[in-house]
């Protein structure tokens, strides 16, 4: 039973590619069962745009992520004989002014579930290229310094968000892959793991990260053994920008979760309670059973994209 959280298209994301449909249509031909359609959300300032951006305004943004909640609210209604498709919001974070932005814009559009990323150190772009993480590095002081930093941002984020999906949890590794964490780092890992463990959220094992220069999906096996350790509970992502990128890596993804001993994997689906304020729109579940080991799912033996290889 395939599924993914964390996906982008070109119809709605600066850098994506490709149509929404077409990234569902191809999440239907792998067999996916569940797709969450994740756009980020739109931003409210002029100096929080990419430069990729220069040409976009604010109203754009905002219009743009309307007609990006109509066309994935379409979707989910035409194509709900074939796939179960999820309507997420991604956030963006620039520090604490952010949060009341990011609950503002969960409150007006309503999304199924919302991906908790910090992408963004004191406005700097930290995954874009390393130029551009060596200025958020000197905007803080130095390496350590940073770690600290974007792990406190993320702290606050899930605090005051409580996001269903916490994406990319060490994103921050993108260019320092060989950066060996202190002893205070691990301390504030731990603090956001245990947080995030105790009010559900769920961690992504996001294949997107291979196609990086680091070693494993996010977040890398050390961490990712401290979450399991902790009691968090991971699901999938693959972190796609258009439709050829849908599944990308999946492949890859079975050796990493027997290497780290991983039991089972969850997943979001919608729950059956009413739509108000009171109750989820949706819940975790385990995609194995209690008595199964996560690999023997028929997931990793029916799924074109393991047949194929």
């Amino acid at each position: 039973m395939p599924f993914s959280y964390n996906s982008h298209s070109g119809q709605f994301c600066q850098f994506g590619k490709g149509h929404l449909e077409s990234c569902v249509l191809r999440a239907i031909e792998i067999g996916y069962a569940y797709f969450g359609m994740s756009e980020s959300m739109p931003r409210y300032k002029e100096e929080q745009l990419y430069k990729e951006e220069a040409k976009k305004t604010v109203q754009f943004l905002q219009e743009n992520f309307e007609k990006y909640i109509r066309e994935a609210r379409r979707l989910q209604h035409h194509y709900k004989e074939h796939i179960k498709l999820l309507v997420g919001m991604e956030t963006f974070y620039f520090g604490a002014d952010s949060i009341q932005d990011i609950n503002d814009s969960r409150q007006h559009f309503n999304p199924d579930y919302v991906v908790g990323m910090v992408r963004h150190i004191r406005g700097i772009p930290i995954d874009i290229n390393n130029d551009s993480f060596t200025k958020a590095e000197e905007a803080v002081g130095n390496t350590e310094e940073l770690f600290c930093e974007y792990f406190d941002c993320q702290y606050e984020l899930v605090t005051k968000t409580h996001p269903e999906v916490v994406g990319k949890f060490d994103l921050i590794y993108t260019f320092r892959k060989n950066f060996e964490l202190t002893e205070v780092i691990w301390e504030k890992i731990d603090r956001n793991i245990r947080y995030i463990a105790e009010y559900g959220g769920l961690f992504e094992i996001n294949s997107k990260a291979l196609t990086t220069e680091l070693d494993d999906p996010y977040p890398q096996r050390h961490i990712l053994r401290r979450i399991i350790a902790l009691g968090g509970h991971v699901t999938l992502s693959d972190g796609s920008y258009g439709p050829t990128e849908v599944g990308m890596f999946y492949s890859s993804l079975q050796a990493y979760i027997e290497s780290m001993n991983i039991q089972k994997i969850h997943f979001l689906a919608p729950t059956i309670f009413p739509r108000d304020r009171s109750t989820p729109i949706v819940n975790a579940k385990p995609m194995a059973k209690s008595s199964m080991h996560v690999l023997q799912h028929a997931f990793w033996r029916d799924s074109m994209l393991f047949t194929t290889c």
